[in-house]
């Protein structure tokens, strides 16, 4: 099984509002509403985050919604009034995590939600970061933007190591290293707008190295190949340096980070309006709703990247049996200077691929998953992709729910 969020409804299945539930059946895969949802009285209901905890099979939810679980009336002033932040323990909603709850108020949102294990005193502890732009509170203590749940407590950035207004909102958390690299282990990427920190997991504080305000991060991959990656926001949507560099490196202002071009001038066409990266074997995986020089989802292989227009599609939708568009950049052409220039060519197909939103790798299977909402010409409602990596070239598994 699995847990997806995001910015739909419903999936044609009742209390499915931001989360929805997965399993696989067959080649195919069926939806089911987990325990009622998230919900907001009147407005939409949209889920950031969802990490599994160390207790499977609970879960721990942000985004920016009011409600989980069974509504009580009218009422929002009720236990499952989680404002952003709500806690499934596989049967049940509760508001917020352990003693943390976000304060009532609309305005709050996670965009992001790292769950992770630092060695201390001898022991594995089991660590939780939130972040965003919201307040919470637990007991008598408020936090902001930041919420570090170390095993024992809660904790916040404060004074000059918190991030300022401009920086807000938090959009992504993720470790420098994967899990099984000792080296670096507990340093964790901040990025917001025009905003790139470094955060000791540890000793609960910000890094000196590493840190840039020059662009708006929307997401970033683990150190992949010694170049860890980021999708920005504007015109060149995806960037890397080298983590190794920071000290010595040159920038403006106080940044010292060196970003580079993905690919390197002359290599190829960036990518623009990327939502999602992630360091698959030693590649890169990025989805957007970029049309060019691939479309939708590509593969960087340190050199440019890469069309994979020979993927084929099975599909849970009938009538779809294989796409032509993901991957391919045959829908529109591409000049020498990277411009796009049959801009609304590619949604003219009867069937367009979604714009994707995110991307995540099953960690016990040679599966990536691809996530997002279908184009207004498809479908209200979400879409899921799986592509086994073993197989060549690659099979993508299709699941696109109508309402």
């Amino acid at each position: 099984d699995m847990y997806i969020g995001g910015n739909f409804q419903s999936v044609g299945i009742s209390g499915t509002a931001g989360i929805a539930k997965i399993s696989a059946s067959g080649g195919g895969l069926d939806w089911s509403s987990v325990a009622n949802g998230v919900y907001s009285p009147g407005e939409d209901s949209v889920v950031n985050a969802i990490v599994m905890l160390d207790k499977r099979p609970e879960v721990l939810v942000g985004g920016d919604f009011t409600m989980a679980g069974a509504a009580f009336g009218s009422n929002v002033d009720n236990q499952t009034a989680a404002w952003g932040l709500a806690y499934f323990d596989g049967a049940n909603w509760q508001a917020g995590y352990k003693g943390l709850r976000m304060i009532s108020s609309s305005t709050n949102v996670v965009h992001t939600i790292l769950h992770m294990h630092v060695y201390k005193n001898y022991v594995w502890w089991e660590h939780v970061l939130i972040g965003g732009q919201f307040y919470a509170q637990v007991g008598d203590q408020f936090i902001a933007n930041l919420a570090h749940w170390d095993g024992l407590s809660w904790s916040g950035l404060l004074g000059v190591e918190a991030p300022g207004l401009s920086a807000l909102p938090l959009s992504i958390l993720k470790r420098v290293q994967p899990a099984d690299t000792y080296a670096n282990q507990n340093l964790i990427m901040m990025g917001g707008k025009n905003y790139f920190r470094l955060y000791d997991a540890k000793f609960k504080t910000l890094s000196s190295e590493c840190k840039s305000d020059l662009y708006s991060i929307r997401a970033l991959t683990k150190e992949c190949n010694g170049w860890v990656y980021a999708a920005v926001d504007g015109p060149e949507g995806s960037k890397r340096f080298d983590p190794s560099s920071c000290t010595s490196a040159s920038g403006l202002g106080d940044s010292n980070i060196t970003w580079r071009p993905v690919p390197e001038a002359g290599a190829g066409c960036e990518l623009t309006d990327v939502n999602d990266m992630i360091c698959v074997d030693n590649h890169v995986v990025a989805v957007g709703d970029f049309k060019m020089p691939v479309y939708r989802a590509g593969w960087y292989d340190t050199t440019s990247w890469n069309e994979s227009d020979s993927w084929t599609v099975e599909s849970t939708l009938q009538n779809i049996t294989e796409s032509p568009w993901l991957g391919n950049t045959s829908c529109c052409d591409v000049q020498s200077s990277c411009v796009e220039v049959c801009e609304n060519e590619c949604s003219s197909h009867d069937r367009p691929w979604p714009a994707l939103s995110s991307v995540a790798q099953n960690p016990d299977e040679d599966w990536y998953w691809l996530g997002g909402t279908p184009e207004p010409e498809v479908a209200d409602g979400a879409a899921v992709m799986r592509v086994n990596l073993a197989d060549s070239p690659p099979v993508v598994y299709l699941s696109l729910i109508h309402i």
